[in-house]
């Protein structure tokens, strides 16, 4: 017989879980925003697809996470779905009305209109799973409560969760930022040099 799970377990088991829940919902929304900004890839190395290809990694990180917390069942994993579909679809719904006219032709924009379409259109498909998620969890019948094992399993899956997409980026933006022209004590460069005026600066 399961017995019945004090409310700070409860409570806990919920804040947790919504927190990883925002934490990656938020990277789908950063990624999504900054991944598909249009951008002039004229003259770069390959026409800017390493760039693409960091955000499509990052992304792919972000839906795992998601996965994981569907898997889990961490509460609120249908609303952050939704969440997730809108903000993608959204995304790129405000780059195709801001998209860079290119009246000379001198511009090679990346990505391009219809690949901004084809991920405005994956948003309206995790939106609409999110909401099909919705309406099974209204028709199933109850489930039995999770066992202790299973509930505690649940709080260090959120914790990952956490750590991974909310205490990771949030370290990364409080941590101050590399001058220019910098070098690591091996004579690695970590910033631009742009002409020679720039005095390089060791880093610890």
């Amino acid at each position: 017989m399961i017995r019945p799970v004090p409310r700070l377990w409860l409570w806990l088991d919920t804040a947790l879980s919504w927190t990883a829940l925002l934490g990656i919902v938020a990277s789908l929304g950063w990624i999504a925003f900054h991944g598909l900004r249009p951008l002039d890839v004229g003259g770069t190395l390959f026409g800017g697809s390493f760039n693409q290809m960091k955000y499509a990694g990052a992304w792919i990180t972000a839906i795992a996470g998601m996965l994981l917390a569907s898997a889990c069942r961490l509460t609120g994993y249908r609303a952050a779905w939704c969440m997730a579909g809108v903000l993608q679809a959204g995304a790129g719904a405000w780059w195709l009305l801001h998209y860079p006219e290119n009246h000379g032709g001198d511009l090679i924009p990346s990505p391009r209109r219809g690949e901004i379409a084809a991920a405005m259109l994956v948003g309206v498909a995790l939106l609409i799973g999110g909401v099909f998620l919705h309406l099974g969890a209204a028709r199933a019948p109850r489930h039995r409560p999770l066992s202790h094992t299973r509930r505690l399993a649940r709080l260090v899956v959120a914790s990952a969760l956490i750590l991974i997409f909310a205490g990771i980026p949030l370290a990364n933006v409080l941590r101050a930022p590399l001058p220019q022209c910098a070098f690591s004590k091996d004579g690695m460069q970590l910033t631009l040099c742009l002409d020679a005026s720039d005095t390089p600066t060791i880093i610890d």
